[in-house]
């Protein structure tokens, strides 16, 4: 896996062809100061969702290799947003998006930027 080197989140960022490739658990407020205000609010079968496009330095690659990775975190058929401990939908079309959601949450927990 490789490191974000930067990442952009908003409608500009398309989730087209993505799918559930995993679960992070976490709270909506965890989510808004990691990845900021949700993308969309109070969908069809969501509630809140961020589209988001990490740029990645291939660790596999050679160097300099980047990559775009795309994931989308949403809630799944709920009446009302989720605000406590929830596991959130990591949709992608790979596997490793939902790996990169979670080392974000995991350096803000950690106090990195």
């Amino acid at each position: 896996m490789g490191k974000v080197i930067s990442m952009e989140v908003g409608d500009h960022v398309s989730v087209t062809g993505t799918s559930l490739v995993g679960k992070v658990k976490t709270t909506y407020d965890e989510l808004e100061a990691v990845f900021g205000s949700p993308t969309y609010k109070g969908g069809d079968k969501t509630t809140a969702e961020w589209n988001i496009e990490f740029l990645v330095d291939d660790d596999y690659g050679e160097e300099g290799d980047e990559e775009y990775i795309v994931a989308s975190i949403y809630d799944w058929k709920m009446q009302d947003t989720p605000f406590g401990p929830y596991d959130w939908h990591v949709g992608g079309t790979r596997k490793d998006a939902v790996w990169y959601v979670q080392d974000m949450l995991d350096a803000h927990r950690k106090g990195e930027k």
